[in-house]
This record gives structure tokens, C-alpha cells and sequence, in this order.
């Protein structure tokens, strides 16, 4: 699972103790904004993630990775042309 949607998956499921769910949330973000706010997840991380983001105060991060329009995201997937998930970031359509 990548580093990502392991954070997000943590929080989602409730794996991530109260106590330091929101370190577990803190270090998320920071994956995310080091990453240029670009997706590093595949399905699970796709469900989690935004969801993790928002839900822990860090809703600029969430918003910034869901805007993105180039690869890889799921606006470069728009701009492609896709009408459903593709089975990678870069896959032609």
C-alpha cells in the first residue's frame, strides 16, 4: 500500500489511535505537500485520503490535490479523455 493511502486508511478505518490520530493526520498532509500535492494511491487511497485530509483540518491540501490537472491526478485523467478509471496514472485512453 503506498505511504499515502496507509495514513488515509489508517484514520478511515479507525486503526490510528484518538490520541494520535491527528499526528498520524498532521504527517499525511505533509506526505501530500511534499509530494506537490499529487496522488501516490491507487482505490483505497482514493477513498481515504480526501475524506482523512478534510476531516482533520487540512481541507487547502485536499482541495489542492483534487484540482490538480496534470499526472498524476484524476484531472489529468479528464483531460484525456477517460470516462472511467484507468488502471494507472499514465495509460492512454
Amino acid at each position: 500500500m503506498a505511504p499515502q493511502a496507509a495514513q488515509g486508511a489508517a484514520l478511515y478505518l479507525g486503526i490510528a489511535p484518538e490520541n494520535i490520530a491527528q499526528t498520524v493526520a498532521d504527517n499525511l498532509n505533509r506526505m501530500v505537500v511534499e509530494n506537490d500535492c499529487y496522488l501516490d494511491f491507487g482505490t483505497i487511497g482514493s477513498k481515504t485520503v480526501l475524506r482523512m485530509l478534510t476531516k482533520y483540518g487540512h481541507a487547502d491540501t485536499a482541495f489542492n490535490m483534487a484540482s490538480k490537472i496534470d499526472g498524476p491526478s484524476w484531472g489529468w485523467w479528464t483531460k484525456q479523455g477517460f470516462t472511467t478509471l484507468a488502471e494507472t496514472w499514465f495509460l492512454s485512453p
